[in-house]
């Protein structure tokens, strides 16, 4: 199979990781293009799209429009849509503008035991945490959704009711980290995404094409993390190596961006696949790592130039 445009490989491989930034659990890096000049746009609110059921309603697609107030939108393969029938994951990317679009999915749960319902789940954007995500790139999407199911069954309160109320948990957490992120890197030039650790355990790399990109999927990805610290089993609340009481964002010693910089390298040998079912309109290839345990990488193009990038690590064993 071919490998990446060259052009492209080219700017992968002059990317740059950033200081890791630690909070509760969480280490971030920031992706930077040293050739950028662009900065990040001024802040907006986070919402989801805006999802309609088909008639007949189809477990596995779903009709998606911008928010309120926005005229494109970019899901990304992973991400949580809060549907009238029942939450579903997108599969693939899928970049749509203000008419919106049909997007294929797969139900968290079979439709049959959720009736339509008024109250939402999610209040913001969100993503799959990344074990769930790496089941999802690593082609079994079944599994990503049962192994996302298994974890949040573990508590007192199980499925998808323990979602919505993690999720309405650290609402006000998210929106506050973001800010304050924000505030630290306004004035870096050539943001292109983010790698996340869990603890010394680096977990996820999400690159975009351009800084306005990258702002806009931000809020997605520190829900992703958010929620990923709370239903993470190795690094609980007794970790005596995480003071959870402290919402300082400190700078963090180098080993977690080593490992970051060698799985960032391993994005440049992705090859180009077929995909199994049609790509959405703004995403014309689409490459993945060769197949590997460790962890699974997906970049979708158009035109040769990067939509988005994910690279995501197996959960430990």
């Amino acid at each position: 199979p071919p490998p990446l445009p060259l052009a492209l490989r080219d700017r992968l491989e002059r990317l740059r990781l950033s200081e890791g930034l630690a909070y509760r659990g969480l280490v971030f890096h920031f992706v930077q293009d040293p050739d950028g000049g662009d900065r990040l746009p001024r802040l907006k609110k986070a919402a989801p799209p805006r999802v309609r059921e088909l008639r007949p309603v189809d477990p596995e697609l779903v009709a998606v429009r911008p928010p309120r107030g926005r005229s494109s939108e970019l899901l990304l393969a992973g991400e949580l849509l809060d549907a009238p029938h029942g939450t579903r994951v997108v599969l693939a990317d899928a970049p749509f503008g203000s008419s919106g679009r049909k997007v294929r999915v797969r139900p968290v749960v079979g439709l049959s035991e959720v009736p339509a319902r008024s109250a939402p789940v999610l209040r913001a954007p969100v993503l799959l945490p990344s074990s769930a995500r790496f089941a999802l790139l690593a082609g079994d999407p079944a599994r990503a959704t049962v192994g996302f199911l298994e974890t949040l069954d573990r508590g007192t309160v199980g499925g998808v009711h323990r979602l919505r109320l993690e999720l309405d948990r650290f609402e006000g957490e998210a929106r506050t980290l973001e800010q304050r992120l924000r505030a630290r890197l306004r004035n870096t030039r050539g943001l292109r995404g983010l790698a996340l650790s869990l603890g010394e355990r680096p977990r996820s790399i999400d690159l975009f094409r351009s800084a306005r990109a990258f702002a806009a999927a931000l809020p997605k990805l520190l829900r992703a993390a958010l929620l990923e610290r709370v239903l993470a089993v190795a690094y609980g609340p007794d970790d005596p190596a995480v003071d959870w009481a402290s919402t300082a964002i400190r700078p963090r010693a180098n080993e977690t961006l080593r490992a970051h910089a060698k799985l960032l390298a391993r994005l440049a040998t992705a090859r180009a696949v077929e995909a199994a079912a049609p790509l959405p309109h703004g995403v014309d290839a689409r490459y993945e790592l060769p197949p590997a345990q460790d962890c699974a990488g997906r970049l979708s193009l158009c035109e040769g130039r990067l939509v988005h990038a994910a690279l995501v690590v197996a959960p430990p064993r």
